[in-house]
């Protein structure tokens, strides 16, 4: 409200409380001379600028409403936006999270197979080297028995042993035997 128009106003609001009159039927120029009257006393008592103030700052809350409004929208905006920016981080994490268990979970498979494989090859190589081992254990037990043999032959005299002397003749034993 500016000082003029509260002049105004307040001018009708006294001439029709005061008179009982409607302010309407007084001629413009009555109208006008009253107001002017009213917008001086105002002014010399420092209340035009008091109003003029007031109303520049109501002015200026408007422009001020206008920005929070504003300000209210783009934080909306942008609020609107993160959410969408978060939603679409959480769906990537989600999908590279479950590739890498899938992944996880192939390596491991890899990993079990070849650690299978690479037991059964140790196991084939094992037995293959325990059978090596015990074929070559069998056969120097069976040299080892034939050399106990001979020594007892020998020892107890069954084998001929040939001398320098008469090698063209049989052991006695030999004979004997035969």
């Amino acid at each position: 409200m500016t000082p003029e128009h509260f002049a105004a106003q307040f001018e009708k609001a006294r001439y029709e409380s005061m008179l009982s009159r409607r302010w309407e039927d007084l001629r413009e120029s009555e109208r006008q001379t009253r107001t002017s009257v009213a917008l001086t006393a105002l002014t010399s008592c420092g209340l035009a600028d008091v109003l003029l103030a007031a109303h520049e700052d109501a002015t200026r809350a408007e422009v001020f409403e206008g920005l929070l409004a504003q300000r209210d929208a783009e934080i909306a905006r942008i609020r609107a936006e993160h959410s969408q920016d978060i939603r679409t981080l959480e769906a990537a994490h989600t999908e590279r999270e479950a590739a890498l268990v899938a992944e996880l979970a192939d390596a491991d498979a890899r990993h079990t197979a070849q650690l299978a494989d690479a037991e059964s090859r140790h196991a084939a190589e094992l037995a293959r080297l325990q059978a090596a081992h015990e074929a070559a254990l069998d056969q120097v037990r069976t040299e080892h028995e034939s050399q106990v043999d001979r020594r007892r032959a020998l020892r107890d005299g069954a084998l001929a042993v040939p001398s320098a002397v008469g090698l063209d003749r049989a052991p006695r034993e030999e004979a004997a035997v035969a």
